[in-house]
């Protein structure tokens, strides 16, 4: 995979999920120096983009679920296997 790396602009939001993709896999496959199943990898990246998108809509579940393009009942069932609980943010943002 070095031979075929890019530069990432960090900048656009594709560049951000990138930079972030890569540290996690880096910091599972590189620092800790464990082997892991390309199911256990697939899985630490789908908990993180449910985190992201969740950030993203304030925590609303209708709102990441047509982000993702998943049913409420799927999204609510990844919620509970990788153990996110959502809180959503109300009141005025200055």
């Amino acid at each position: 995979m070095a031979g075929n790396e890019r530069n990432i602009d960090p900048t656009t939001p594709t560049g951000q999920f990138e930079f972030k993709l890569r540290g996690l896999l880096t910091e599972q496959m590189v620092v800790r120096e464990r082997r892991h199943s390309l199911k256990k990898l697939l899985g630490l990246v789908e908990k993180n983009i449910l985190v992201d998108v969740l950030q993203h809509v304030n925590g609303s579940q209708r709102a990441a679920g047509r982000i993702l393009g998943i049913k409420n009942s799927t999204l609510g069932a990844k919620l509970k296997r990788y153990g996110i609980q959502v809180v959503r943010r109300f009141g005025v943002h200055s």
